[in-house]
């Protein structure tokens, strides 16, 4: 069984502490409506859209990956 094949919505309500969801708005490999799935599934979540990226944007985007990633470990 893959990973893609397995729904695991029911799930994010079981996630209970702060989540940061980082996503590419027009991700080719994972669609922007699952971030929306995430942030609406789990409480206490922050959605961050990258916009100049593609699936990979801790490669593409490091800076702003990293800074972003930092500001949310810091609280």
């Amino acid at each position: 069984m893959a990973l893609r094949d397995t729904d695991l919505r029911p799930d994010m309500a079981k996630i209970t502490i702060p989540t940061l969801i980082i996503h590419r708005k027009n991700d080719k490999i994972c669609s922007f409506d699952l971030a929306g799935q995430m942030k609406s599934g789990i409480a206490n979540s922050q959605l961050v859209v990258f916009e100049k990226s593609g699936h990979s944007m801790f490669l593409e985007e490091t800076d702003k990956f990293n800074s972003t990633l930092m500001k949310f470990a810091e609280k």
